[in-house]
């Protein structure tokens, strides 16, 4: 991820893209269709979709639905998640988050991914930008990050994709997030595949024994950038 720190990289013009939504509306800490929206996040004309981040280098979104969650309670929640189609030098990522903070909570820019420094928190990143002092690995990867730190101390980086293919391909990804609080793990998919699980104590570990949690999407840009997209379907 290309941000808070910044790696030194330089934001490169990209080819148009003619088919990418057009955003309708822009309100900061905004509510309305049961979602709420921060920062750079915006509204579509595209049902259900909100943009993150625009091909803009240091910008941050956050969006996050209004009703609690229980982690008393198992959940099954899909989005589909776009990542631009710069795949050489578009950054930074998407992160799936639980917080306890509100619906109103913005993180950092760049590689804080929209959710760096949001304590109490877990988030699910999905990161397409190289940050050796981060210790991220050489390729796209999903992690697990605790208490907005970006250290990847909740599970170790994987590879995103089954594949060795880039997700910043130009076209929507399927992103799945379980909860079995039987077992209290987090299992996460991408595509169809099971690329991660998570087995945690949120209640007690992260969240302070409060159940209680806001679930949304989050994501950044440095100096590198994307447009970047969530489409619900939860």
């Amino acid at each position: 991820a290309a941000g808070i720190p910044i790696s030194p990289n330089k934001l490169l013009n990209d080819d148009p893209a003619t088919t990418e939504p057009t955003a309708t509306e822009t309100i900061p800490a905004n509510c309305s269709a049961g979602w709420c929206i921060n920062g750079n996040a915006e509204t579509t004309s595209v049902p259900n979709q909100y943009i993150l981040t625009q091909d803009v280098g240091g910008q941050v979104g956050s969006v996050w639905n209004q009703t609690p969650i229980n982690l008393a309670e198992d959940f099954d929640k899909s989005f589909s998640v776009y990542f631009g189609n710069k795949k050489d030098n578009g950054a930074d990522g998407i992160a799936f988050v639980l917080q306890n903070q509100g619906t109103q909570i913005l993180g950092a820019s760049g590689s804080g991914l929209g959710y760096e420094g949001i304590a109490a928190s877990i988030a699910i990143e999905m990161d397409t930008w190289k940050n050796d002092e981060l210790g991220d690995p050489a390729y796209e990867h999903i992690a697990v990050d605790e208490n907005g730190i970006l250290t990847h101390q909740g599970a170790a980086p994987v590879q995103v994709m089954e594949s060795n293919g880039s997700i910043k391909d130009g076209t929507e990804h399927l992103l799945g997030i379980t909860w079995d609080h039987t077992s209290q793990t987090l299992t996460v998919s991408f595509d169809g595949s099971q690329r991660l699980t998570y087995p945690k104590d949120l209640i007690n570990d992260i969240f302070g024994g409060n159940p209680q949690v806001y679930f949304g999407l989050t994501a950044g840009t440095g100096y590198s950038s994307n447009l970047q997209y969530v489409v619900m379907d939860v």
